[in-house]
């Protein structure tokens, strides 16, 4: 007996399928036999396979998962019929990826992208059945893979500037990266030397511009920072930040000031003070005028800043109501945006003083009960502005009567003569104004005390009285 074998590649089939084949034999003698029958599956198709994710153009970042997505169809998929490979080199060499041969078809597989930086990958995908028919899918063009973060750099308020609230400042900067996107840039402001961070206004998500113009906030402080973040088109970030803090001083009020001469006066010298150098605003240097214009931050009258009493004087213009202005300065330069107010009141006229009783002659009781009476007038008259005196010697000397050192202007006093016996008195009056100036108005010749009672004596006793009526 001859035994022959024949392989399916000898068969001639048409379409995938179940197929019957018959086996006939014939002996020397031209017997043929019953044909042998037997069934044979036949799958010559290979999978239908998609690269779904990663087919070419995609920017990938470094280190970090990213998933390979595919679609496969086939009627006798093998078990784990899916390979997954990577090329570094536009596909001119590939290597498998950890753990992605042989896989399950679950559809997906997540790659953990290289630390690198390149624009030459490709990922290769490979699909096999049980009836070892394969295909691949290709990226059709090169992934970018991105893991170095911008170069970013501050290039202004870097530390120890001095900036005025609300006055618009540039913050500018310089970054680079292969793969920026359209508005990469975050600008932020720290109040606490960098320990906490908040968006500047109008700062998020801007563009690559180079420069910000930033309004200086309204509060006051001396540990600003600003930091600027750069984020790339696959997120990768960087900051620069202030290397030390810089201050923001605010000249949006004006100095608190206070006068330490009298606010009425005979005096052309005015002096006052500042309370604080921060209040009203943040102050490096004070000017004090009468000057209805505002001073320029180069006037030469600018002094420092100062909480001593009568730190600063003035010499006031002329008499009669004085207004003074009080500039404030940064120390970066900017003029306040108001002024604090203040009003002397120059007075050099004496008031006007009469006496109206005891003016002099007369004899008066000592002891007795005297009205004394004066007028007195001025434009700034107020308080206890009036002061009686008297004189035992004509004038001399003046002694403060009791109880009229300070009086009010009320026209009259009564006075209780002095227990005694002479004929040189007199009496004076002054009136000074809020202004320290003082006039007087005296008796204008002497008056006269009695304090001796008569003395009556009979010169006889002998004598009779008759006819009295």
């Amino acid at each position: 007996m001859r035994v022959r074998f024949f392989t399916l590649s000898q068969v001639q089939t048409g379409s995938d399928g179940v197929y019957t084949l018959y086996v006939f034999a014939k002996d020397e003698a031209g017997n043929i036999s019953s044909p042998s029958t037997a069934s044979i599956d036949f799958d010559g198709t290979q999978p239908i396979l998609s690269l779904l994710t990663l087919t070419g153009g995609q920017l990938l970042k470094g280190g970090v998962g990213q998933s390979i997505n595919w679609s496969v169809t086939d009627a006798h998929l093998a078990a784990a019929p899916i390979s997954i490979d990577v090329s570094s080199n536009s596909g001119g060499t590939w290597a498998s990826i950890a753990g992605a041969t042989n896989i399950a078809n679950t559809g997906t597989f997540s790659w953990s992208v290289p630390s690198v930086n390149s624009a030459t990958y490709r990922i290769r995908i490979s699909a096999l059945d049980s009836y070892g028919n394969s295909s691949t899918a290709i990226s059709n063009s090169n992934l970018t893979i991105d893991s170095l973060a911008p170069v970013v750099t501050l290039t202004s308020l870097t530390g120890g500037q001095v900036l005025t609230a609300g006055v618009s400042q540039s913050i500018t900067w310089t970054a680079t990266d292969l793969n920026l996107g359209l508005s990469p840039v975050n600008l932020e402001v720290s109040t606490d030397s960098g320990s906490s961070w908040a968006a500047i206004t109008g700062g998020s998500a801007i563009a690559n511009s180079g420069s910000f113009a930033w309004s200086a906030p309204a509060t006051a402080g001396t540990h600003y920072r600003i930091r600027v973040g750069v984020t790339d088109a696959v997120a990768n970030v960087a900051y620069a930040t202030s290397a030390s803090d810089f201050e923001i001083q605010n000249a949006t009020g004006a100095p608190v000031a206070t006068l330490n001469s009298p606010a009425t006066t005979n005096s052309f010298a005015a002096t006052l003070t500042t309370a604080s150098c921060s209040a009203g605003g943040t102050w490096a240097k004070i000017l004090v005028t009468e000057s209805t214009s505002t001073p320029l931050a180069s006037d030469a009258a600018w002094v420092n800043c100062s909480t001593t009493a009568g730190a600063y004087a003035l010499t006031l213009g002329g008499t009669g109501s004085r207004s003074i202005r009080v500039y404030g300065k940064t120390g970066g330069g900017v003029v306040s945006s108001s002024y604090a107010s203040l009003t002397v009141v120059v007075d050099q006229t004496n008031p006007a003083v009469s006496l109206t009783s005891l003016t002099g002659g007369g004899i008066y009781a000592g002891g007795s009960s005297q009205t004394l009476t004066w007028t007195a007038s001025d434009t700034h008259l107020s308080g206890t502005p009036i002061r009686l005196e008297v004189s035992a010697n004509s004038g001399s000397t003046w002694t403060t009567i009791t109880g009229a050192s300070a009086l009010s202007n009320s026209g009259t006093f009564t006075y209780v003569l002095p227990a005694q016996n002479a004929s040189t008195f007199r009496v004076r009056v002054t009136a000074t104004d809020d202004a320290g100036n003082s006039a007087t108005a005296a008796s204008t010749s002497d008056f006269s005390i009695d304090s001796t009672a008569p003395t009556v004596a009979f010169s006889s006793t002998t004598s009779s009285i008759t006819n009295v009526t």
